[in-house]
């Protein structure tokens, strides 16, 4: 199935479901000519990415960008429509179809089955192991915290004894200068191993911004950008229950239990709706 690529003020989303993003991310690691970036944005990128031009550059130039978070992917919908060139009519046009799309949110009639879904990081590399056991695929984990990778390994060596991977922190304070060398030091250790797929968990901006930097280095197929997947993954974070999650309220579970995320929190609401919001009014046009 194709991939339907949008734009939301200006960045590219793809918008899809999680299983026809697991095939491409397959196709890719299959591809050996040039390695491919996958992002898996959520509403806080665009913060990020109108303060720095780097990490904006990386998200325009990845191969595959998934809306991870349902605020994108109402965002996404919300985008794609032509509005009114008149600004009254487009305000009322804009006011209208942001009610609709809110309602579709909290009746869970967003997310058509088999069209477009949210695609979350995490639920996509879960379903990523046992398809890369199947095809022999080699993994290489990179970044987290070496707790968390301890208790990942167990669990990767329990439930897929057939998979192939390698697990490397690359260090702990990535924007120090020691930091910097030791990444430096991990991108050999990572062509050493030539793994099919890298997954990169040093959490946003800086994991898009280092994978974009480094990956005509890098001897991969696919470079993913994971951020708290390990984590999660390993059980080192509580993921929300499952009525949560299909909410689309994960963001507030993630609040509840890491208060420190309050940052966050404002930029998925209000800054990012009000920012699309805003710019869809300004231009006569849609927004792309």
């Amino acid at each position: 199935m194709e991939i339907q690529r949008t734009k939301i003020l200006d960045i590219p989303i793809d918008i899809t479901t999680q299983n026809n993003a697991l095939d491409h991310i397959l196709q890719f690691a299959q591809d050996k000519r040039k390695p491919k970036l996958v992002v898996t944005p959520y509403a806080s990128f665009w913060l990020w990415a109108e303060r720095n031009s780097e990490f904006k550059q990386a998200l325009l130039k990845s191969d595959l960008s998934l809306a991870d978070g349902i605020g994108v992917l109402a965002a996404a919908k919300f985008s794609d429509y032509q509005y009114h060139p008149n600004f009254f009519i487009r305000g009322f046009e804009i006011l209208s179809r942001g009610l609709k799309i809110g309602a579709a949110i909290i009746t869970r009639n967003l997310e058509k089955k088999g069209a477009f879904e949210r695609v979350t990081g995490v639920d996509l590399v879960e379903s990523l192991f046992s398809k890369a056991q199947e095809s022999a695929l080699k993994i290489y984990f990179l970044g987290g915290w070496s707790d968390a990778q301890a208790s990942l390994r167990a669990r990767l060596q329990n439930e897929y004894p057939k998979l192939q991977f390698e697990m490397d922190v690359g260090s702990t304070n990535v924007r120090s200068d020691v930091g910097q060398r030791e990444l430096e030091a991990a991108v050999t250790r990572i062509n050493a191993y030539k793994p099919d797929i890298l997954l990169v968990a040093f959490g946003p901006p800086f994991q898009e911004t280092w994978a974009h930097t480094h990956l005509n280095e890098l001897r991969v197929s696919v470079v993913m950008c994971v951020g708290a997947t390990f984590d999660l993954l390993s059980g080192k974070l509580k993921r929300a229950p499952k009525f949560v999650q299909k909410s689309g309220l994960e963001w507030f579970w993630r609040f509840l239990t890491q208060p420190s995320r309050v940052g966050r929190i404002l930029a998925a609401f209000p800054f990012f709706p009000v920012l699309v919001a805003w710019e869809t009014l300004k231009s006569s046009r849609k927004v792309v």
